[in-house]
């Protein structure tokens, strides 16, 4: 693939903002659990520009009552990314794409391995309960915005069979939605066990900024993973997630980490 100019130009300075976010980022992630408006501690970056990157490992997290209590304590790794989109509906809409978990299908990534966009999710769906697991139709805004756990599951292209997962709205006010999503059962690669369950918990906070702008916030926290060094393969599986919620393409140039 050929990046003209300007693709590399942006290419080395989020290759940049890596190097220093890991350095530097010692005093830990600070998402904008139950807040609304405008949060001035975050840097979301450019606007629909490349999102700004945290990491951490070995870290131990205590981030208060307001932020889901899955994500304290100990975790080998965490991720941050932080963006800002233009979005000209509402929280209603947002929970929308949150909820159409079928479109997943499909969603692409930049592989580091492979250095190439590929598929990550090569099927996707709602479930009904986790006594029978039957296939059902996406979430609605509604059920999103009820707070109640949702069932999904995904087929990743990296991984061995269905990986069944928890999502749930953990706040929503008119100018925030906050979803967290937690993998019910062990992800595997054959005989492998690449992620015990509910070691891999994501949150993903959208708050208002103002207008028609809008940030997002994810953190990323894998309590038990025994594949290390696999820091921008991670940060490129929830750019491709930011990307789908926020109504960006999936695959846009530069890769966020090569």
């Amino acid at each position: 693939m050929t990046l003209n100019p300007a693709h590399i130009l942006a290419a080395v300075a989020v290759t940049f903002s890596l190097m220093s976010a890991s350095s530097s980022a010692s005093s830990g992630p600070r998402p904008p659990c139950g807040t609304s408006g405008a949060v001035p501690h975050i840097d979301y970056g450019p606007l629909n520009g490349p999102p700004k990157v945290e990491v951490w490992q070995n870290a131990t997290l205590s981030l208060g009552a307001t932020c889901p209590s899955n994500l304290n304590g100990s975790a080998e790794l965490v991720i941050v990314l932080a963006s800002r989109f233009v979005h000209a509906g509402t929280v209603q809409d947002l929970a929308t794409r949150v909820g159409a978990v079928s479109v997943l299908k499909g969603l692409k990534y930049w592989s580091v391995t492979d250095q190439r966009w590929r598929v990550l999710i090569s099927e996707a769906f709602a479930v009904d309960d986790t006594k029978t697991l039957q296939r059902r139709p996406d979430f609605t805004a509604s059920e999103i915005l009820s707070g109640k756990t949702l069932l999904m599951a995904q087929r990743d292209t990296r991984s061995t069979g269905l990986n069944y997962y928890a999502l749930q709205t953990t706040s929503h006010n008119i100018d925030q939605l906050s979803v967290s999503i937690v993998n019910l059962t062990d992800i595997r690669f054959l005989f492998a066990t690449l992620f015990k369950q509910r070691s891999l918990i994501s949150a993903h906070f959208l708050t208002h900024l103002g207008g028609h702008e809008w940030g997002y916030y994810s953190l990323t926290v894998v309590k038990d993973a025994p594949m290390k060094g696999q820091e921008k393969s991670f940060i490129n599986r929830e750019a491709a997630y930011l990307r789908f919620v926020t109504g960006q393409r999936p695959e846009k140039e530069p890769p966020v980490a090569r």
